[in-house]
């Protein structure tokens, strides 16, 4: 699988406990990517979801998810007492689990958001934002793509 870790350094394999890693059951896992649909409000979340990791919407999920499952302690607490790089190491394990558990695919997972073409950007929420810059007695087009926000 690819690893957003691995653009820092060596992916080395997370160890986290039997008894933890009961704790992260298929239904957990479940609602942690429902969580994330929801903090990210982006339903194809799964696609390049390596690129969410570490961010504070991961977190917010997590902890969301830990605290519907009353594994706060054991799960999100024990995370946030680690030094930042074993923290992401802990954050590739849990998307890891995942796949694991059959939730997402290993394609979608390796699939970079990146790749994604123009239809599925817009089928996944996603408009693109144009600006036009005047220099040097040109016109200088460029976007990039941003989630739309609900009109409330």
């Amino acid at each position: 699988m690819k690893s957003y870790m691995s653009f820092f350094y060596p992916k080395k394999p997370y160890r986290l406990s039997n008894k933890r890693k009961k704790l992260l059951t298929k239904e957990f896992m479940i609602d942690f990517l429902n969580n994330m649909r929801m903090v990210f409000k982006f339903d194809d979340i799964e696609i390049g979801i390596w690129h969410f990791c570490g961010t504070g919407g991961f977190y917010t999920a997590l902890e969301m998810t830990c605290k519907k499952h009353n594994v706060t302690k054991a799960i999100f607490d024990f995370m946030r007492r680690k030094p930042w790089y074993e923290a992401d190491y802990f954050d590739e394990f849990i998307l890891d689990m995942l796949v694991e558990h059959g939730i997402i695919s290993k394609e979608n997972y390796d699939r970079d958001i990146c790749d994604m073409t123009d239809e599925e950007y817009i089928q996944a929420g996603w408009y693109k934002d144009y600006t036009v810059i005047q220099y040097k007695g040109y016109s200088v087009t460029s976007y990039e793509w941003d989630i739309k926000e609900d009109d409330k």
